[in-house]
């Protein structure tokens, strides 16, 4: 099994005018058979609103303005890749495509309307959540269920693609997940699972002028540990898909600066964007691990958010997140694996 690693380069810093990072702020078909009542029946804390479905089970909320952030999460990530939806070399013809954990559902409505007419002409796009927060208007091949992908598989068809992304925090057995989802592929069928470093980085050490940065990422790691549902799992996803029988493993690591200091214009602008998603993104993703698993104060917690915004702002701190783009194949006459 081979592996890549790509764009890991030193990110350079602008050294022309400094911008303060702030400034980035200047119908065709039912989807979803009826659902229950209690289904609906969200669950609110701290002013955010969090899903009912096997409530307690994933610790980000589901309301408008998550919503709104997880949109800005899909427009970065297309970015970062030059506008495509994945990476892994598909087949001519996916017929049956799973995205799960899918949110919004914006991936998979933009696989069908984006590549589908061209590329993808027959492919059928599920996608499962816990929260019913997904449009009722939809393309026909697209379709969305409440379901959480912690339990017991139970499609009647295998599927010839896989995505995931920013499922951190939602898992608590990635051998599990990775050894259902190539239970679920068909021979040479593909997974893809792209995720975000659960922690701030610089090359320059500028993080250690951030200690309200560097505080945050020991408590948010913490606190997913301690959960169970770790957080800091993408540089080890490369892993689990190797101990799940997968072929032909690639994983692809991106530097994004959160901010507007690099010196490339490309990579500026996905700063300012970055910069944005982490504004609106810090407490979404604090609150409930916060509070719920480190005992916080809402007090506590919000002067510990302000604090990394205010570092964040400051075009002396020069970090960045890696995003990893990890994908293989399940090769034909793969057998099952039983759970681990």
């Amino acid at each position: 099994m081979g592996g890549e690693t790509s764009n890991t380069q030193h990110l350079e810093v602008d050294s022309g005018e400094q911008e303060d990072n702030a400034s980035a702020y200047s119908d065709n078909s039912s989807y979803r058979t009826p659902v229950p009542p209690s289904i609906l029946d969200y669950k609110y804390e701290n002013g955010r609103r969090y899903h009912a479905f096997r409530e307690g089970s994933y610790l980000m909320p589901n309301d408008e303005r998550e919503q709104e952030r997880l949109d800005l999460v899909h427009q970065i990530y297309k970015a970062i890749v030059h506008g495509a939806l994945y990476r892994a070399p598909l087949p001519p013809n996916p017929r049956r495509v799973l995205d799960i954990g899918t949110g919004t559902g914006i991936w998979a409505i933009d696989f069908y309307y984006l590549l589908s007419a061209d590329e993808h002409p027959n492919s059928d796009v599920l996608g499962t959540d816990l929260s019913l927060i997904q449009p009722t208007v939809v393309p026909p091949n697209c379709r969305f269920i409440i379901d959480d992908v912690r339990s017991p598989w139970a499609f009647e068809d295998k599927f010839d693609y896989v995505h995931s992304r920013c499922m951190l925090g939602a898992i608590g057995d990635w051998d599990a997940l990775a050894s259902e989802i190539f239970d679920n592929l068909t021979d040479g069928g593909w997974v893809e699972l792209q995720e975000i470093e659960s922690r701030f980085r610089s090359d320059d050490d500028s993080i250690q002028h951030a200690p309200n940065t560097r505080l945050w990422n020991e408590k948010f790691n913490e606190a997913g540990r301690l959960f169970g549902q770790r957080v800091d799992i993408a540089p080890r996803q490369r892993g689990f898909l190797e101990k799940a029988g997968f072929v032909d493993i690639r994983e692809e690591i991106y530097k994004i600066p959160v901010g507007s200091w690099p010196k490339d214009r490309r990579l500026k602008d996905l700063g300012r964007a970055m910069f944005i998603h982490m504004v609106e993104g810090l407490e979404a993703v604090s609150l409930a691990f916060f509070n719920r698993v480190l005992g916080w104060s809402r007090e506590e917690i919000d002067k510990l958010i302000s604090g990394v915004v205010n570092e964040l702002r400051s075009s002396k701190n020069h970090l960045y997140f890696n995003f990893y783009f990890t994908y293989g194949r399940k090769p034909p006459g793969g057998r099952a694996h039983p759970q681990i």
